[in-house]
């Protein structure tokens, strides 16, 4: 049942900007300001948003809210403010106890040039639209 309307959902709400899967190497960095930083890879990203695995619980991330992005080690954007969008569990390893989890991110306000460097970014990163 779930797959049908997540599949109904799709069809009525159309995203407003294309999404494309990115290079190996394309990261974001969660909670760049915390001690416990975690370099993420990203699986796909848009001038909207984008998504990655996340190795932990729902709760984790709902204290920073603040990304960083990266392209290899080199900074691209330094404080993307997000809100999660989608969050679901795609396996769980019984032996660490933890979860892995597809998180979709929405991207807040950005300014003018982050805009640019957020096209820039997707230019540079990106392999092909996701179907």
């Amino acid at each position: 049942m779930a797959g049908i309307m997540d599949f109904a959902r799709r069809i009525v709400r159309r995203r407003q900007h294309e999404r494309y899967h990115v290079m190996k190497g394309t990261f974001l960095i969660i909670k760049p300001s915390a001690d416990e930083e975690e370099k993420i890879q990203i699986l796909d990203i848009s001038q909207g948003g984008l998504a990655f695995v996340y190795t932990g619980s729902k709760e984790e991330l709902k204290d920073s809210g603040i990304l960083k992005l990266l392209s290899g080690d080199t900074p691209c954007l330094e404080k993307v403010n997000y809100e999660i969008v989608a969050d679901q569990v795609i396996s769980e390893d019984p032996d660490i106890m933890a979860q892995h989890r597809r998180k979709g991110v929405q991207f807040k306000w950005l300014g003018v040039l982050d805009e640019a460097r957020l096209k820039d970014y997707i230019k540079k990163n990106a392999v092909c639209p996701v179907s």
